[in-house]
């Protein structure tokens, strides 16, 4: 890639291409230092601005410019990877959050509970092998429409990776609209309740 800059000589123009080009090479690369530069610089900066046939001490500041600018990102690249050194893989919150995960997924007893909440509900359940389970409506529902099952049914799992490979498959959690819409159901009902 080339880039072509056009500028009127013996202009602020001029000087500010130069400063951009060869004090902070933003012309070629990314320059995340150019602010900075440009807050200590300021001063002289505008004052060659205002006076662009005044080059006397101008290659003093852009060689100035130039050391700040690989100064500055050098220190900003260390940074940076030190930072992605202790960030990239999340650290212990992440990994503590993935344990969590794990145990979570290999808890069954979310599965019996599901499986009881199904039966009381009404729902029929038909296993397909490769931990998937159809659910379908059944006609001693509870309710005639359950919030969450279609008529057709759905296709429901527990395991994770189950649920990630095959996009037909609901992944049931806890959380999931089917759970909770049974608790609500059982709980607001007058089923398991005593007088």
């Amino acid at each position: 890639i080339q880039i072509h800059v056009p500028y009127l000589e013996k202009t602020a123009q001029s000087v500010l291409v130069r400063w951009y080009h060869e004090g902070l090479d933003a012309f070629e690369h990314t320059c995340p230092t150019g602010r900075t530069i440009y807050d200590s610089v300021y001063n002289d900066l505008i004052n060659y601005l205002a006076s662009p046939d005044e080059t006397e001490g101008f290659d003093d500041l852009i060689k100035n410019c130039r050391e700040q600018h690989e100064a500055l990102k050098a220190q900003l690249e260390q940074g940076r990877d030190r930072l992605l050194e202790i960030h990239s893989n999340g650290g212990e919150k992440a990994q503590a959050l993935a344990e969590s995960i794990e145990e979570q997924d290999d808890d069954t007893n979310l599965i019996a509970f599901a499986m009881n909440l199904f039966d009381i509900i009404g729902i029929n359940q038909d296993d397909r092998g490769d931990n998937m389970i159809v659910l379908t409506p059944s006609d001693h529902m509870l309710v005639p429409d359950f919030p969450g099952l279609s008529e057709d049914g759905i296709t429901i799992t527990f395991d994770r990776e189950v649920a990630l490979a095959r996009e037909d498959a609901q992944f049931i959690t806890w959380e999931h609209p089917l759970i909770r819409n049974g608790l609500d159901l059982i709980l607001s009902g007058d089923t398991g309740s005593s007088t």
